[in-house]
């Protein structure tokens, strides 16, 4: 998951840390019935340097707290913005959990984007959008 920083509302690093704490990685397994295991970190058990604790946990109650002090207190005012993804199903399946624990967690509406893979890495270079 990547933010465009250059763009509100994430320009401001405590949204960007609300929706990272927002997201429950042990959900994603549950739902997808695939066999991944969640992680933290860009570092996969197998690399040297892997530790678990790594990368930002699970917390709806901090990640509230950063929005509202970010200035949208419940997701109150936030913006509408917008996560990209490429076509296929198991992308669509994972943005539409992060849409709806985002939803439930911070109280925001996130609209999302799907595209066929070239459209995508167009975009990006483009006018990247939100999130991807």
């Amino acid at each position: 998951l990547g933010f465009n920083t250059k763009k509100p509302p994430f320009d401001d690093a405590r949204v960007r840390k609300a929706f990272a704490l927002a997201i429950d990685r042990d959900y994603f397994p549950k739902l997808l019935q695939s066999g991944q295991r969640p992680e933290s970190s860009f570092l996969t058990p197998n690399l040297k340097g892997y530790n678990p604790k790594l990368g930002l946990q699970y917390d709806p109650t901090e990640a509230r707290r950063l929005l509202a002090e970010a200035g949208y207190p419940g997701g109150k005012g936030f913006p509408r913005v917008e996560l990209a993804f490429r076509t296929q199903f198991a992308q669509r399946r994972e943005a539409e959990i992060l849409q709806a624990l985002w939803k439930r967690n911070l109280g925001v509406d996130v609209r999302l984007l799907n595209m066929d893979w070239k459209v995508f890495l167009e975009r990006l270079h483009r006018d990247a959008p939100h999130m991807y």
